[in-house]
């Protein structure tokens, strides 16, 4: 069986860590042929209810454990679970 394992970023440590740009990580999948996770949307939220109602509206016909939600300076991520996945596979 083999792993199902996709990336979402990469970071460079040294004395602090520093999350590499989006560009960068993307060379880095092709170069060392990493899978990279699928991006679901790509788009600014008003609250967490908006961001929310698009998840659960995206795992209606994708059954996935969840979505990496994460801002634009890679600052802050997090993960919107799946309510249903355990249920449905």
């Amino acid at each position: 069986n083999t792993p199902n394992i996709k990336f979402f970023g990469a970071d460079i440590y040294d004395f602090t860590t520093v999350r590499l740009p989006e560009n960068e990580f993307m060379d880095i999948c092709n170069e060392c042929n990493l899978i990279p996770c699928k991006f679901v949307f790509d788009k600014i939220f008003n609250s967490r209810e908006e961001l929310e109602l698009e998840c659960n509206t995206y795992f209606q016909n994708n059954l996935i454990e969840g979505i990496v939600v994460r801002t634009y300076d890679h600052n802050f991520s997090s993960k919107v679970i799946n309510p249903e996945y355990d249920s449905k596979k």
